[in-house]
Order: C-alpha cells, then structure tokens, then sequence
C-alpha cells in the first residue's frame, strides 16, 4: 500500500488531521461524562493534539500511543512543552501491550482504517473493561463506490479498507461489543472547510518535495468522492 499520505501527515505534524479536526473531537466529547479516575486510551494519537485536551479536560488518566516514531517524538514533545503527564508508547493497536481489562474508555480518531480492523477491534475489546466505550472516527463507504474506486481509495491512503455503515457495525458485534451506534456527521469535504482553522504544525526539517504533492491529491479525492465518501463517529460499549 501506499504510505505516502501516513508519512505526509508525519512530516507536517498535523495536529488534528482526522476530519472534522479538533472541532469535533471538542463536540462529541460535550455528550460524554467520564469519572474523574478514568483511564483514557488515545489510540493513534498522532501529535497528541486530542490528548491534551482529554487531559485538560477530562480526565488525569491518559495514555497515548501512536506506531509512527515521528508522531511519537512530536506527542512527546507536545506534552513536555505543555508540561502535562501523558505517558507516549509507540505501539502497534493490532497488537496492544496492555493487559485485559485496562482501559475505561478507548479514543480512535481515523485510525482503524489504516490497519487490519478486525485484530484491531478484537485488541479494544480485549483491553477495555467491562461497559468500558470505544469512540472511533472511520471514514465510511456511502455507497456507489465502483472497485477501481475503491482502489483507487485504499491506494492513496494506504488504508486496509473502506466499509458502509453496516460493515463497520458488524465488524464492532464480531468484537464482541455489547452495542454499537454511529452517527453521521457530515461528507469528508464539508468537514475539511467546516473545523475551525488551525495553525497547529509540527513540521520535521527537510520534507521531501514528494509530500508537498500529497495535500493536493488528498483535496482533490476528496471533491471527487465527496458523494460517496463520508465518515461517521461510531461508538461502542464492551
């Protein structure tokens, strides 16, 4: 698959990369009430954007783990600027190092896409606790995508797949999730222009010139499909 989009993200350090951004992350966690001892798992946390403000905000008990070494170093950095107590691993998801029953809430913002979702949601429910919530942000299949579509898709982002709504609830109930919902918030262009605008780059030093290129492409898949393209939020109680 083609990493150059996973790697355009790490050279920029794009704070809130996923759609919608920061925005939504500040939105869907309004609905949610964690108690004060909670422990928070940001999964794929990219430069820890959304941990701080799970920190910040809701709970002391957050762990972030991203498996980019450069995100990494960027989260870990972030933090210590910040001078916040978040403990950054890098980790794969597919393969947890956590014991069972860890987590009380699990944050996955555009991020199982680009992996085997299956091991990965397994690896979830087996790290939360009992009616511990997984919140993932997924980009979703619409409907009408032709293969070479789809392809063409999965190509570019290097993701695994590009599920419907149903697909992605099954794959939550073969997890052995309790329930799951989803909630649809907009297509992946209206997100792009709607999130707040934001100036949070932790740019690396000497980017190749390819990645310059990558924003370009990624804009315009994202017109082109922007019927058939959009992304939900989707929760679930192990």
């Amino acid at each position: 698959m083609n990493s150059n989009y996973l790697e355009f993200l790490a050279a920029f350090g794009i704070g809130g990369a996923h759609p919608g951004g920061l925005t939504l992350t500040k939105q869907y966690l309004m609905h949610e009430t964690f108690q004060e001892s909670a422990i928070v798992l940001d999964a794929g946390c990219g430069t820890g954007q959304t941990s701080v403000y799970l920190k910040q905000n809701h709970s002391g008990n957050v762990i972030a783990i991203d498996n980019h070494p450069i995100m990494v170093e960027k989260a870990e950095k972030r933090f210590n600027d910040l001078n916040l107590d978040i403990e950054i691993l890098e980790a794969n998801i597919e393969n947890l190092p956590f014991e069972t029953n860890s987590f009380d809430v699990i944050i996955c913002e555009s991020v199982l896409s680009f992996t085997n979702i299956e091991k990965s949601l397994s690896e979830f429910s087996r790290v939360l606790k009992q009616n511990g919530i997984l919140i993932a942000i997924e980009m979703t299949n619409e409907g009408g995508l032709i293969k070479e579509e789809k392809e063409k898709i999965k190509s570019f982002y290097g993701v695994s797949d590009v599920l419907t709504e149903n697909q992605w609830l099954n794959q939550f109930k073969k997890a052995n999730f309790k329930t799951a919902t989803a909630k649809k918030v907009s297509t992946i262009l209206d997100s792009a222009i709607e999130q707040e605008p934001t100036t949070d780059f932790y740019m690396s030093e000497d980017i190749n010139i390819e990645l310059y290129e990558v924003l370009d492409q990624h804009q315009k898949l994202n017109v082109k499909f922007q019927k058939k393209l959009g992304f939900r939020i989707y929760r679930g109680i192990r």
